[in-house]
């Protein structure tokens, strides 16, 4: 009698557990619980997101949740951390301690170093670097496009080079062979191609300095794109804005009487976010 019990106990006993493990089996990963992945943006007041109307955060930066890392992030289903500030430069921002508004940030550099590594980054920065505003409200207010305004930039370009590449070699030599995917993006150009016709926005402005601004904001750039393919790890992404330039009918680009001029329009962070999402998607295969 107890034979018979003890069998009958073992087969119970079998059974349950070869039913665990169908049920084991059968049932699917909940993915919602899975943690999400960490996206850190650096970068100037373009990647910022400066002068929209959507929400700001408390910090001095300007930055706002229509930015492209935001919409890249809620798309993605990252977390995102934006360290971006509007005013940046390599050397004052990114690479090196920032004064904004009486406060004293830590490079971006630093505060990404301090934190668990991150699975993608993204950097916008240069135009601060080349002092890009500042012959932007020389066309407008005065001449701009002489040969030392040009050798000024052609000088300027070449420490950016420098500058970049130091940041991109410490990410290099911080993450080794477990960097994460990296995107720089390019800029976008403010004036259309055609410049022959005038609007509100291109006031004071002659074709000729226009099609030099063009001129100066491709070598820029170039500069970006030729630093970048010295690293494998990163990727540059081109922001193209064809089409929908300042003075077209429907730009991307901010006029001179709203927020933020020649930064992008809430439509031109989107556009900036597609190609970035574009590119992850690229690099995660």
């Amino acid at each position: 009698m107890k034979k018979k019990i003890l069998v009958s106990l073992i087969l119970i006993i079998a059974i349950s557990f070869v039913s665990l493990r169908v049920l084991k089996k059968e049932t699917p990963v909940n993915n919602v619980n899975l943690p999400k992945k960490t996206y850190l943006a650096l970068g100037d007041s373009v990647s910022a997101g400066v002068g929209l109307t959507g929400n700001s955060d408390s910090s001095a930066c300007g930055r706002t949740d229509e930015s492209y890392p935001y919409l890249t992030a809620i798309s993605m289903n990252l977390n995102l951390v934006n360290l971006s500030c509007s005013g940046a430069t390599i050397k004052s921002g990114v690479d090196g301690e920032q004064n904004i508004n009486n406060l004293l940030l830590d490079s971006q550099i630093d505060q990404l170093f301090k934190m668990t590594r991150p699975d993608f980054i993204t950097l916008t920065i240069g135009a601060n670097d080349i002092n890009w505003s500042d012959y932007l409200t020389k066309c407008y207010t005065g001449r701009c496009g002489s040969f030392e305004d040009t050798a000024n930039i052609d000088a300027s370009l070449v420490i950016l080079k420098n500058n970049l590449g130091n940041v991109l070699t410490k990410i290099q030599t911080k993450y080794a062979s477990n960097t994460p995917h990296f995107v720089l993006t390019s800029y976008y150009k403010v004036f259309p191609a055609d410049t022959t016709f005038a609007c509100a926005d291109m006031i004071g402005i002659e074709d000729s300095e226009a099609n030099w601004i063009k001129l100066q904001q491709t070598k820029l750039d170039s500069t970006i794109q030729d630093v970048t393919s010295s690293y494998n790890f990163a990727k540059f992404v081109l922001t193209n804005f064809n089409g929908h330039e300042l003075c077209t009918s429907k730009s991307w680009v901010q006029g001179i009487n709203d927020k933020s001029p020649y930064h992008p329009s809430a439509e031109g962070q989107k556009e900036i976010s597609k190609n970035i999402i574009n590119t992850f998607k690229i690099l995660t295969k």
